[in-house]
């Protein structure tokens, strides 16, 4: 009696694995056919087999994503849904971190902090990955914006909201920085800003950077959908 239960698994286990992968085979022809809904559905049922599954995770990942990119601000919702499959696609298979950096599925979705931390980036490969937007109190989108670049120089943008003019002028202001453990710090060059040519220290955690001398902070939202 106690061998029936191992071999009942044994036998069942192979019809299951084949139950999974055709429903994620239907899944990824629905995706070719840009039938999403459908994809998503087939992909759902392979989770209902094992949910655990990283190809069906990854999968619903990039139909979710391309929903995302077929209509962004009615689809908006579906970005935490992204981030949590392929989190579990990632611990599930670590493959699947080099592969989502190069998935043209996910391509919107590169802007965000959240994809490259689950692809197991540092925060210091991230920082120049992202583009880190201030708070956004009008239609006209973020106020201000820093780009790192790897040589260890940035580029700090601002809106000229002094200019009454239809096309918004940026005012620009450069500089350097170098990391110290888990934060780092900003040097600002000679601009019209007149930022102070003292060093700046930036905290940086949870995707959020927090800069010495401004009274906001700075994220990879440009919350595009506000206006």
């Amino acid at each position: 009696m106690k061998l029936i239960l191992p071999i009942f698994l044994l036998l069942i286990t192979p019809i299951l694995s084949d139950s999974l992968s055709e429903l994620n085979k239907k899944g990824v022809n629905a995706i070719y056919k840009k039938e999403f809904e459908k994809a998503v559905s087939y992909f759902q049922e392979s989770l209902k087999i094992s949910e655990r599954d990283a190809k069906a995770n990854y999968n619903l990942a990039c139909t979710y994503s391309l929903m995302i990119q077929k209509d962004f601000c009615t689809n908006m919702e579906l970005i935490d849904k992204v981030f949590f499959h392929l989190s579990i696609a990632t611990k599930e298979d670590s493959y699947y971190k080099s592969k989502m950096l190069k998935d043209s599925d996910l391509e919107i979705l590169k802007s965000n902090y959240s994809f490259y931390k689950i692809a197991g980036l540092s925060n210091k490969e991230i920082l120049e990955k992202v583009t880190w937007y201030g708070p956004s109190p009008g239609a006209y989108g973020p106020v201000d914006k820093f780009i790192f670049k790897a040589n260890g120089k940035f580029i700090y943008r601002k809106i000229n909201l002094e200019n009454s003019t239809a096309n918004l002028e940026w005012d620009e202001a450069t500089g350097t920085y170098s990391w110290e453990g888990e934060f780092f710090w900003l040097k600002f060059n000679k601009s019209k800003l007149n930022f102070p040519q003292s060093k700046q220290k930036v905290k940086f955690k949870d995707g959020i950077l927090e800069v010495e001398g401004f009274d906001h902070r700075f994220s990879d939202s440009t919350d595009p959908c506000s206006a």
